[in-house]
């Protein structure tokens, strides 16, 4: 992957469904899997675990802290807190996710 901004990474990350890149498979999220699924509690386990799981797979310069989805009518707000390794510095994130 080329340089780019960690917020931008992130997003980039996320919202692209796992296999969907040809040369690179296992680039992406699984959470396209939970589109259209009623979010329970374990709805809300797999969210986080398949956001951790991406992340820590692609974005090397953080390391995740805490990740919280809230559901707002046809969007989940994805809250994320995370430690940037180079600057020992906790940054806080918010994506919309359809």
């Amino acid at each position: 992957m080329y340089v780019c901004d960690i917020e931008t990474s992130i997003k980039r990350i996320l919202t692209t469904p796992l296999g969907s890149r040809v040369l690179e498979p296992t680039f992406g999220s699984r959470l396209y899997e939970l589109v259209d699924k009623r979010p329970d509690k374990k709805w809300q386990m797999l969210f986080t675990r398949y956001v951790y799981e991406a992340v820590e797979m692609w974005e090397r310069r953080v390391r995740l802290q805490k990740v919280q989805a809230k559901q707002m009518g046809e969007v989940v707000s994805i809250e994320l807190e995370y430690l940037v390794v180079d600057e020992n510095e906790i940054v806080k994130l918010e994506i919309l996710w359809k």
